[in-house]
């Protein structure tokens, strides 16, 4: 599996994954742009194995820990008087209940 996942495709958008039921942004959810206004739509996402490559210290109270972070972007594409322009990060946790080894699922 990729670790980020980039959805902005020519002529529309690829599917948005999602890693449970619960906790899904849905479209008509979606904030407007901070700048201009218009509509945002998901960009790139960034997939928990990224978590595996940074080598995260699982259950330490200071570990890195998401389900899937989606980074939305305007659809315009608009640029600042800045140099930045602040984007949206949307955090999907695994689930309540958290992840579940095999030996809980039987």
């Amino acid at each position: 599996m990729a670790d980020i996942r980039y959805l902005r495709l020519e002529g529309g958008i690829g599917e948005v994954l999602k890693c449970a039921e619960e906790g899904v942004l849905a479209m008509g959810d979606y904030p407007k742009c901070r700048h201009c206004g218009g509509g945002v739509d998901v960009e790139f996402q960034i997939m928990p194995a990224l978590l595996v490559q940074m080598d995260s210290d699982v259950g330490r109270e200071e570990e890195l820990d998401w389900g899937v972070l989606s980074v939305l972007t305007c659809k315009g594409n608009c640029n600042s008087t800045n140099d930045y322009v602040e984007e949206y990060l949307w955090r999907q946790e695994i689930s309540s209940e958290g992840l579940k080894s095999e030996a809980d699922m039987q």
